[in-house]
C-alpha cells in the first residue's frame, strides 16, 4: 500500500453506501485515524466491531476508509460507522483520542485484521502510517512479545513483519533485566519470529532492491561507527530491499545519481531465493535490511551457505565472497577527495590485499589438441603437443596482462561457453603476467594487478 499511494488506488469498492448528510459530515469533520488492533464479528451479521485507539475524533455515521495499510496490493474500500463503544462498555456517539470499539457497517467479508487502517479522506498520510504501527507494535510488542496465533502468520504480511520487528528491536533494553525464564522464551519467540519474516520474504510475489549505479550491482550498505575511545570500525555490509508496499514512498528518498532500485519478480518461487544467494556467497554481502531499516536479518538465516564438504576440491564452484565485498565497496566510491574518502579507500585496498593471495581465482583457458577427460578425483590428462591457450590482453604500461575471474557467473558474463577455466591463485600468475581480475563492461567490479602490487600486498601482510 504506502504512503504515497494512499489516496491514488486504481480501485475503491464500496461496502456501504452512506448518505448525502454522512458525505457532507464527513466534509466537515476534523479526520480520524484508527489502526485495528483486534477484530470482532457481530453473530448473524455482516457488521464488524474493531478495536483500537482513535486519532482525531470518530463519530457515528462517519464515512471512512479501510485499507490493509501493509499489503502489497490492498484496496481501498469505503464503509460507515454504524456505533461506538467504549471501554467501558458504554456506548457512545462521539470518541476522541482513546481506545474504543467501532462497529463497521456491512464488511464481515473484507480481510479486516491487525494492521488494518480506517481513516478519513482528511486525514494526514502519516497519520494513517502511525494508525498502522500504533495498531502491529501494541498487539505483538510488547504484549505479546512477538508470539503469534498460526492463524495471524497467515495475515501478517512482509511489511507488516518488518515493521514489528524493527520496534522489538528498537525495545529490546527495556526487557534485558528480565528474569531468565522470560528472556528464555523472547529468544524463542525472536527466532521464531524472523523464521516467519524470512518465509515470507522468500514467498513474495517480487520484491525490491537498491542497486549502486557505479558496479551495476546490489548496493552493499555499512556504516563507520566511532567509538568513545577514538578507535572506530565497519559495520558489516548488507543490502537494502524495500517491499512493494512501501517502494513508492521509499524510493523517492534514495538520491538517484548513485542509486537505482530494481524489482526482483519471484514468478516461480525460487527468483528471491537465487538472488540473495548470489548476493551473499558471490558478492559477500553479510545480510539484509527492509525498508530503509537498521534492523539487519544475518545471510545464512536466509539463504543456507552452500555445503561443498563432500564434493572433490577440484570440482567445487569458484566463489570468492570475501574479495568480492571489498572490490565492490571500493568500486562504489563515487569520490576519493576528501580525508575520510582517502582513508576508507585505503581500508578497502587494505582488505583486498588481505584477500586477494587467498583466493582461489578462475583462468580463462583454451586446450588445442587432444584431452582426456576427467576422472573421478576430477583429473584430467594432456596429449603431447597440445598447446593451453590464455585470454591475455595488451595491459598497462605497454604489458600484457591475463584475465582472472572471481566467480563462475561473471566468468560466463564475459567469456562465454567456449572457455574452460583453470584455477589458480593470483601470486602465481602474476609472476608471468600483470593480471586483470573480472574484465568486463564494468570497471568497478574488478581490479588490475602488477607484480609490484601483489609483492606490495604480501610485504603488508608480513609487517602486520
Amino acid at each position: 500500500m504506502g504512503l504515497l499511494n494512499l489516496f491514488s488506488k486504481k480501485k475503491e469498492t464500496n461496502s456501504a453506501k452512506p448518505n448525502d448528510v454522512r458525505n457532507e459530515r464527513e466534509a466537515k469533520q476534523s479526520g480520524f485515524v484508527l489502526g485495528v488492533r483486534y477484530v470482532f464479528p457481530v453473530n448473524n451479521s455482516e457488521n464488524v466491531f474493531v478495536y483500537g485507539r482513535v486519532i482525531g475524533t470518530v463519530t457515528v455515521g462517519d464515512a471512512v476508509y479501510i485499507t490493509n495499510f501493509g499489503d502489497d496490493d490492498a484496496d481501498i474500500t469505503l464503509s460507515v460507522v454504524i456505533a461506538i463503544k467504549q471501554d467501558n462498555g458504554e456506548m457512545a456517539q462521539t470518541a476522541s483520542h482513546c481506545n474504543v470499539n467501532i462497529l463497521l457497517e456491512n464488511v464481515r467479508k473484507l480481510p479486516i485484521k491487525c494492521g488494518t487502517v480506517l481513516f478519513t479522506r482528511n486525514a494526514a498520510a502519516t497519520s494513517v502510517n502511525d494508525g498502522y504501527l500504533d495498531a502491529l507494535t501494541n498487539v505483538y510488542v510488547p504484549h505479546s512479545d512477538l508470539v503469534y496465533k498460526p492463524e495471524d502468520a497467515d495475515k501478517l504480511s512482509l511489511t507488516d513483519c518488518q515493521e514489528i520487528f524493527s520496534f522489538y528491536i528498537a525495545h529490546k533494553k527495556e526487557r534485558q533485566n528480565q528474569d531468565a525464564e522470560r528472556i528464555r522464551l523472547n529468544q524463542k519467540a525472536e527466532v521464531n519470529f524472523v523464521n516467519l519474516l524470512v518465509n515470507k520474504l522468500l514467498s513474495a510475489k517480487s520484491i525490491y532492491c537498491v542497486y549502486n549505479k557505479r558496479t551495476n550491482e546490489p548496493h552493499l550498505f555499512t556504516q563507520i561507527i566511532r567509538q568513545e575511545d577514538g578507535t572506530s570500525f565497519l559495520t558489516e555490509p548488507n543490502i537494502m530491499l524495500i517491499t512493494k508496499a512501501f517502494h513508492d514512498f521509499l524510493s523517492r528518498k534514495l538520491p538517484t545519481e548513485f542509486f537505482d532500485v530494481r524489482e526482483i519478480n519471484n514468478e516461480n518461487n525460487k527468483e528471491i531465493e537465487s538472488f540473495l544467494g548470489t548476493t551473499f556467497y558471490l558478492n559477500g554481502a553479510c545480510g539484509i535490511a527492509v525498508n530503509l531499516d537498521r534492523v539487519v536479518i544475518n545471510a545464512e538465516r536466509i539463504v543456507a551457505r552452500p555445503d561443498f564438504s563432500n564434493i572433490p576440491m577440484i570440482n567445487r564452484p569458484v566463489m570468492n565472497p570475501d574479495l568480492m565485498r571489498w572490490i565492490l565497496l571500493s568500486g562504489q566510491m563515487h569520490s576519493v577527495e576528501t580525508e575520510s574518502e582517502k582513508n576508507l579507500f585505503a581500508f578497502y585496498s587494505d582488505m583486498i590485499g588481505r584477500e586477494l593471495p587467498k583466493a582461489n581465482l578462475l583462468v580463462p583457458m583454451k586446450y588445442d589438441g587432444e584431452f582426456i577427460s576427467e576422472d573421478e578425483t576430477g583429473k584430467g590428462i594432456f596429449k603431447k603437443d597440445g598447446k593451453m591457450i590464455f585470454s591475455i590482453i595488451n595491459g598497462k604500461y605497454d604489458r600484457q596482462a591475463i584475465k582472472m575471474y572471481t566467480d563462475w557467473k561473471r566468468f560466463k558474463e564475459t567469456m562465454g561457453d567456449d572457455w574452460s577455466g583453470l584455477i589458480q591463485k593470483a601470486g602465481d600468475m602474476s609472476n608471468l603476467f600483470d593480471c586483470v581480475i573480472n574484465l568486463g563492461e564494468n570497471e568497478n567490479t574488478g581490479i588490475y594487478l602488477t607484480k609490484e602490487t601483489f609483492d606490495e600486498m604480501i610485504t603488508q601482510r608480513k609487517n602486520d
